[in-house]
């Protein structure tokens, strides 16, 4: 379901943003209006939404962007949409955070998977990489940032990965 953050002083533009959850797991939301500058375990309610869980191993991909002064939000928003419908419709697909653009232009999107073979899948996509093409000339930097997700004896930790360059 969208819903929209309003600016209330923490520079976030209003724009609806929609995440998209394979059940039973609960959503995850931000819980600091600065999420997009934080490392990935800081930002979200990631005891909350992994806390019936009893453990697992799971892979997360992160796009952090700056978004150009000049960009269509609403066009960038729509690619993102359809990038999160793709990836839902692939097996392993577990949830999609669509973020909202700070008003500085920074944003942050994820989706976890169940494993990496699932997330590069689905990256190779036709209507995933009709919009990382179509929304690249709108970002001033992009970075992908990819996670080994672990919870083992109610800890849960974001082991990055080394992955080379353009792979999911």
């Amino acid at each position: 379901m969208p819903h929209t953050h309003g600016d209330q002083g923490m520079g976030v533009r209003a724009i609806p943003h929609v995440s998209r959850i394979r059940a039973p797991y609960r959503p995850i939301v931000e819980i600091n209006a600065r999420y997009s500058r934080l490392p990935i375990a800081e930002g979200f309610n990631w005891d909350t939404a992994f806390a019936e869980i009893a453990g697992g191993e799971w892979y997360l991909v992160a796009f952090r962007s700056k978004h150009r002064a000049d960009a269509d939000d609403a066009y960038l928003t729509w690619l993102d949409e359809r990038a999160s419908r793709a990836a839902s419709r692939y097996p392993g697909f577990m949830y999609y955070f669509i973020g909202t653009p700070r008003a500085d232009g920074c944003c942050l999107s994820f989706c976890r998977w169940r494993s990496r073979p699932d997330a590069v899948a689905a990256a190779a996509d036709p209507e995933h990489r009709e919009a990382m093409v179509n929304g690249l000339p709108f970002f001033e930097h992009y970075l992908l940032e990819r996670y080994r997700v672990l919870k083992q004896g109610g800890a849960l930790s974001f082991l990055p990965l080394d992955v080379r360059p353009g792979a999911a």
